[in-house]
């Protein structure tokens, strides 16, 4: 059974999660911490060269790719120091031979654990 969300349904959730990020960027601003991205993926490759496109990804610092299925999708995460650098790894991902479509499937802003005191 597919789910359907009203346009409405789905613009309050895109507009609750930006106000959620920007809390947090808000709040560790004020404490000065360093934000990092963490976004998640869903790759589809062409089935044939899945291989190939999962070990070009594996070369991204900052990318991981957590699951695979025969015909071609892949899961994968990936770490930015600012939203900046998340966007152009998805535009580096999308660009890659092989890779039909990416997708934005999720994206947060967190304390990075390396710059917390």
């Amino acid at each position: 059974m597919r789910l359907e969300y009203s346009p409405d349904a789905r613009l309050l959730a895109f507009v609750f999660g930006r106000i959620g990020d920007a809390l947090m960027q808000a709040a560790c601003q004020q404490e000065s911490l360093d934000l990092m991205n963490i976004s998640s993926l869903l790759v589809n490759a062409r089935p044939e060269v899945q291989q190939q496109v999962r070990a070009g990804l594996l070369l991204l610092g900052g990318v991981e790719v957590h699951a695979a299925t025969e015909d071609g999708q892949l899961i994968v995460t990936i770490e930015a120091t600012s939203d900046r650098a998340a966007a152009d790894l998805f535009t580096t991902i999308s660009r890659q031979p092989g890779v039909l479509s990416a997708s934005l499937v999720y994206s947060q802003f967190e304390p990075d654990p390396d710059e917390e005191v």
